[in-house]
């Protein structure tokens, strides 16, 4: 009889970082973000941030100016606040006080579905 079992693959140090922005920053948001993005690309293909976006007070699919920026979200693979900020200390949203950081939470986390997989899926006979 062939039963299957699901492994996880070798856990990495994960966190979930919620980056809330400052009060009044969302016209300046708006401005330096074509310097923010690439930033996040790079990291995103180095491996380090597992996924990211902004967070709304509401959604709307209109003009990116329009839209009510309330923040950002990301998991990064890092194990401490320290190599965080080493990481993304010099991005533009950091440099400029879009983000809050004194309000940031820095959470332990651990993806397990990713893609619509979970876990890796092992045959045994």
């Amino acid at each position: 009889m062939k039963t299957s079992t699901y492994s996880h693959v070798p856990s990495k140090i994960e966190h979930l970082v919620i980056l809330p922005d400052k009060p009044k920053v969302l016209k300046r948001r708006v401005e330096i973000r074509p310097r923010h993005a690439p930033n996040f690309v790079r990291l995103h293909n180095e491996g380090y941030v597992s996924w990211a976006g902004p967070m709304f007070d509401a959604h709307v699919d209109e003009d990116i100016t329009k839209r009510p920026f309330k923040g950002s979200v990301m998991v990064v693979n890092e194990q401490n606040w320290d190599g965080f900020m080493d990481k993304v200390g010099s991005d533009i949203y950091v440099q400029e006080g879009i983000w809050d950081l004194e309000k940031t939470r820095f959470i332990k986390f651990r993806t397990l579905m990713c893609d619509g997989k979970v876990g890796e899926k092992k045959k045994e006979t």
